[in-house]
């Protein structure tokens, strides 16, 4: 599914205004970091193309992991 697809399906358990698109993994990380607070927690699943790509995005990024 592309990332319209899965947003009218989510938004049938969420309201819309809490949905975003992205037009790429890069800018989806970007964005979710940049929203962490100091005890929030970001979960990155799907299919290992998503996770392994956020870990690259991450090892090149400044920011540090915790509970890695």
């Amino acid at each position: 599914m592309n990332s319209e697809e899965i947003k009218i399906r989510m938004s049938a358990v969420i309201n819309k205004e809490y949905i975003s698109t992205y037009p790429n993994m890069d800018s989806a990380f970007y964005e979710a970091i940049k929203t962490l607070k100091k005890d929030d927690r970001l979960i990155i699943y799907g299919s290992f193309y998503t996770v392994s790509e956020f870990l690259l995005y991450f090892k090149y990024s400044k920011r540090k992991l915790v509970n890695y």
